[in-house]
């Protein structure tokens, strides 16, 4: 993102579950905020894929 200074950038890999930095050209500055989690039956279905796992078994 053009509009993330680098102390915003260095900060990613710090940030909490549910943490996001919002930016852009409405903001002054980098923003840090929390979002609240979905309940389960609200969320999308995206869990992480199991790849090597699922590269094993093609190497099978």
């Amino acid at each position: 993102m053009s509009s993330l200074d680098s102390v915003s950038k260095e900060s990613i890999p710090n940030l909490a579950p549910g943490q996001v930095i919002l930016t852009g050209v409405l903001f002054e500055l980098p923003i840090i905020i929390q979002v609240d989690q979905l309940k389960s039956t609200l969320a999308p279905n995206s869990e992480n894929i199991p790849l090597l796992d699922i590269w094993k078994l093609k190497g099978k």
